[in-house]
């Protein structure tokens, strides 16, 4: 494949049901050869990126969470997230049939806190 600079605007209207207007503009050519492998692959990653619509939470971090925690206990369940700073935990309640974003701290990160306060 060869070089082929381009620039991508990606824009979110919320008045307009949260709708993606997605730019593409470049002014080189880009020789392509679409194949139907290629259309299937580009069919189900429309399908995954629509799912993750839906996935997208605006919370503390602001960012797309990589899990789901789904209640399916027939009770209502509380949650909440487990930390190491002197933050008090955020409780969040979630009722049976209900799911909700979730994520974890990067251990990474943890490690590098808890190493530099020793």
């Amino acid at each position: 494949m060869e070089p082929w600079s381009f620039k991508l605007e990606l824009s979110r209207n919320p008045s307009d049901n949260n709708t993606t207007h997605v730019k593409l503009i470049s002014n080189d050519i880009l020789n392509l050869n679409v194949t139907h492998t290629f259309l299937e692959s580009a069919v189900s990653t429309i399908k995954l990126l629509d799912k993750q619509r839906d996935v997208i939470y605006s919370g503390e971090r602001g960012t797309i969470a990589p899990y789901a925690l789904r209640n399916r206990t027939g009770y209502r369940i509380t949650v909440w997230n487990s930390t190491d700073s002197n933050e008090e935990p955020v409780l969040k309640e979630l009722e049976n049939g209900q799911d909700m974003p979730w994520w974890f701290e990067d251990w990474r990160k943890r490690r590098e806190v808890r190493q530099r306060k020793k």
